[in-house]
């Protein structure tokens, strides 16, 4: 993969690509351990959407340098014009600031930081 500076790349950009690696990096992880695929979606949508990832936002926000906060706060405070109706509109742009930090690790080839976060996520809420 070619070299991108993602300190130069649209918020929105960055927050679209990590959409789908986080999507992708959280089924992965319920379909290595062998559910049935009802139960399988069941999983995926307790860990990808905006109420969540505005948690996981908040969790990162006081862990990651300085220029990893810059990002997700250009993405969080970009123009984002429609909100859903399942969160607020706090919640919705906390998480669009957590999927471009994912994108952002993604395209720097920093899939351990994804992976290593995704499992702390899912251990902490084993239980649930």
């Amino acid at each position: 993969m070619e070299s991108i500076d993602v300190r130069e790349m649209s918020g929105l950009a960055l927050a679209y690509l990590g959409d789908t690696v986080w999507e992708t990096q959280i089924r992965l992880y319920w379909v290595k351990k062998g559910f049935h695929i009802s139960h399988l979606n069941y999983q995926v949508k307790r860990f990808v959407n905006a109420k969540a990832q505005s948690r996981y936002y908040q969790i990162l926000s006081v862990e990651l340098s300085e220029e990893e906060k810059a990002i997700m706060r250009r993405a969080k405070n970009a123009g984002i014009r429609s909100f859903p109706k399942s969160c607020s509109n706090q919640e919705y742009r906390e998480a669009t600031g957590f999927e471009a930090i994912i994108g952002a690790w993604f395209l720097q080839g920093n899939l351990e930081k994804i992976e290593k976060f995704r499992n702390r996520i899912l251990e902490k809420n084993k239980g649930e």
